[in-house]
């Protein structure tokens, strides 16, 4: 098959680049790691920590991918941001798949998803499992998170906690951060989302949730509480915890 990639569609593929780009493992170990996937009309990747699905709506004749996403983002890259649009094309006899852009052209092998081989991570919420997010908490988390520790290995300042805090007339969503030297609290009205209530964020996924632009309009968690999605306009991040 062959579809044309817009605007739309190569910000959706970025995001998720911009996500498995991040995986601190080899595919050897996890086949999804460190690679995109374009399964139902939808970009998803998945770094081992935290993952993203994108909402693309890409033509379903493109069919379903599995790309390495350090090829993609040298590839993005050099086309630049304004370049568009791009012709995705797909041989699924022959597992090999082809992105061009004008004389430049970039070449898969490999490349049809296997839902045996590159296994997603769990099922995403339904949508009324979603919570709303005050519209104060983003704004706060930015504000924190700064003055958290960047070295994983000092896990009690690697990343920033957050909570309600129970006033006398009303509450607020309260982040706190520190590296052992400096330290934040942001504050902001309404209280947080119980799944999210006495949370400790891990700098990775503060670092994601960021790098999005927007702000998620909810979040939920799963019953062991290891795992948050947020769910934004157009994708849902979620991640795993410490």
């Amino acid at each position: 098959g062959m579809v044309e990639l817009d605007s739309g569609a190569l910000a959706a593929m970025r995001r998720a680049v911009g996500i498995a780009a991040r995986a601190k493992m080899t595919k050897e170990l996890y086949p999804t790691f460190a690679r995109v996937l374009l399964v139902n009309g939808h970009f998803r990747a998945f770094n081992g920590r935290v993952g993203i699905v994108v909402y693309a709506n890409i033509d379903p004749a493109a069919g379903s991918l599995s790309l390495p996403a350090d090829r993609l983002h040298a590839f993005l890259t050099a086309m630049g941001m304004d370049a568009h649009p791009v012709i995705l094309s797909v041989n699924v006899q022959d597992d090999t798949s082809q992105l061009s852009f004008g004389s430049s052209i970039l070449s898969f092998e490999g490349a049809v998803y296997k839902e045996e081989v590159h296994q997603l991570p769990g099922q995403l919420p339904k949508q009324d499992a979603y919570v709303d997010l005050s519209d104060g908490f983003m704004p706060a988390l930015k504000a924190a998170v700064f003055s958290s520790s960047e070295d994983m290995m000092k896990i009690m300042f690697y990343g920033v906690q957050v909570r309600t805090i129970v006033g006398g007339r009303s509450s607020f969503g309260a982040v706190y951060s520190t590296d052992g030297l400096r330290v934040t609290r942001a504050e902001f009205a309404g209280a947080l989302p119980k799944a999210l209530d006495g949370v400790f964020l891990p700098r990775y996924l503060c670092d994601d949730l960021v790098s999005q632009g927007t702000a998620p309009k909810g979040v939920a968690g799963d019953t062991a509480g290891n795992r948050l999605w947020f769910n934004f306009e157009d994708a849902v991040l979620y991640g795993q915890l410490i």
